[in-house]
């Protein structure tokens, strides 16, 4: 379904929902994403616009050309203090035009605009505009995004209103040269299979806020290791990922990259200019199983023929003290660290203990969100 907000001239605000909007694509595909760190554009857009769960389109247009674009997804998430509709920035992107000084005029005139909506939109229930999910609107309800710290001032600049740092996350890279297959494992595929790993899920991220399972089984593709008893021991989500890379934001890690696309060896060891990828979440293992799932992950990259992978945590998750700790994430964890990000959040209803909960507890990452 689709509404216009706002009509002046030749300009539209409209408010999309189930149906991806016109020329989106195009507008993603071309945004490039980071600052001092990872300088990249998305790849597998296509894939995450069709997927995304119900999603809020806000587009900008001038006559059919989309300008600019916020794109949230709606999850029921499961917090401390109870369930919770959450309102993700999935999406921010404008077109170049806002970038271009001889178009200064018109870009202060249609931002303004866009921006003064934005912050009218974001202090609501995005439902409470005529197109929504019939989500439970008596419910406790925030956004929140994952952001670099020196793109805060142009996060609150573009919303017209501030978010709170809640918690930090870590970007955790998963490599080997030569990915072998050490471990047996299996595709979750059937109901009875699935019933079995959303309540193990459940209760491994009990002590989690934020967590919904959204995108668990996305493309059949999660993977368990069982003991000899049948239980289940290690298992995680694979997505297949590609993000095409300006600058990895690491001198020594941009200097061994440049080398090997002057010796011919980035196609067989790492092409960063077109890094295909596997992301791993909703990841889970048992008490003394630690190894096994390293093993899992790297069955995987294996299978699907890859050298490299990446994954998302909460700075305090458990999960990823123990990865950090096993000094098995491979060569590129060696030469690539990767500096915290923020969680940020707003409220829309939350009460005073409300806001105060949301940084009290690890935050759980679906990295479907991220790629």
């Amino acid at each position: 379904m689709q509404k216009a907000l706002f009509e002046k001239g030749s300009f539209q605000l409209k408010l999309s929902t189930e149906e991806v909007p016109t020329d989106l694509q195009r507008l993603i595909d071309s945004t490039v994403l980071g600052t001092k760190g990872l300088i990249y554009r998305h790849g597998r857009v296509g894939d995450r616009l069709k997927f995304m769960h119900h999603p809020y389109h806000l587009s900008l247009y001038r006559g059919e050309k989309m300008l600019g674009n916020l794109s949230l997804a709606h999850y029921d998430t499961k917090m401390s203090f109870g369930m919770a509709n959450a309102y993700y920035i999935r999406y921010f992107a404008f077109d170049k035009i806002f970038k271009t000084s001889s178009q200064e005029k018109k870009k202060r005139s249609s931002d303004n605009v866009f921006r003064r909506i934005i912050a009218n939109i974001m202090t609501r229930h995005p439902s409470e505009h005529g197109i929504n999910y019939n989500e439970t609107t008596e419910a406790p309800a925030y956004h929140y995004a994952y952001i670099e710290p020196d793109n805060m001032r142009s996060l609150h600049h573009a919303m017209g209103f501030d978010f709170e740092t809640s918690r930090k996350f870590e970007t955790i890279p998963f490599s080997r040269i030569k990915p072998k297959k050490t471990v047996d494992f299996e595709e979750v595929l059937d109901k009875k299979s699935r019933s079995e790993v959303k309540e193990l899920l459940s209760e491994f991220y009990s002590g989690h806020n934020g967590v919904h399972f959204e995108y668990l089984f996305h493309h059949d593709n999660y993977f368990v290791v069982r003991d000899n008893d049948g239980k289940i021991i290690a298992g995680c989500q694979v997505n297949d990922c590609m993000f095409h890379v300006e600058n990895v934001g690491s001198p020594m890690f941009q200097a061994i990259t440049r080398g090997l696309k002057i010796t011919g060896l980035d196609k067989a060891v790492l092409d960063i200019e077109n890094l295909r990828f596997l992301s791993f979440d909703h990841v889970y293992t048992t008490p003394g199983n630690e190894k096994v799932l390293i093993k899992l992950m790297e069955s995987l990259l294996a299978i699907f023929k890859l050298k490299f992978s990446l994954l998302w945590f909460d700075s305090e998750d458990p999960t990823l003290k123990m990865l950090v700790n096993s000094g098995k994430l491979g060569w590129v964890s060696k030469v690539y660290k990767a500096s915290p990000n923020n969680i940020v959040t707003h409220s829309i209803t939350l009460d005073e203990k409300q806001k105060e909960a949301l940084s009290e507890r690890p935050w759980f990452i679906a990295t479907f969100d991220m790629t």
